[in-house]
C-alpha cells in the first residue's frame, strides 16, 4: 500500500457562484425593504389583512433563506465508480 489511493469522486466550487451571492444580497435589500414597508403600514393601521400579510410574507421569507444555503457555495462533483473496485478490495 505505498502507491497513491485514487478517489472516488473529485469535488470543485461552480465559477459562476458569485452571480447567485449577487442575486442574494439584491434579493435581501428587497426582502428587507418589502418587511420594513409592511410593518410601517402595520403599526400605522393594524387590520386583520394587513396583519395576515406580514406573517405570510415573513414566512416566505423564512422558507427562502433556508433555501438560499444549496445556493451560496455550489460545487460540482465527478464521480470515478471504476476505482470502487479498488477500494472494497484493498488494492492499489
Amino acid at each position: 500500500m505505498g502507491g497513491a489511493t485514487q478517489s472516488l469522486h473529485d469535488c470543485q466550487p461552480n465559477p459562476y457562484t458569485f452571480l447567485n451571492r449577487a442575486h442574494i444580497l439584491v434579493y435581501t435589500c428587497a426582502i428587507a425593504a418589502l418587511l420594513f414597508r409592511q410593518s410601517r403600514s402595520l403599526f400605522n393601521s393594524p387590520t386583520f389583512l394587513s396583519i395576515a400579510h406580514f406573517i405570510a410574507d415573513v414566512v416566505f421569507t423564512f422558507m427562502w433563506v433556508t433555501a438560499q444555503t444549496f445556493r451560496w457555495r455550489q460545487i460540482r462533483r465527478t464521480a470515478y465508480p471504476e476505482n470502487l473496485a479498488n477500494m472494497v478490495s484493498g488494492e492499489d
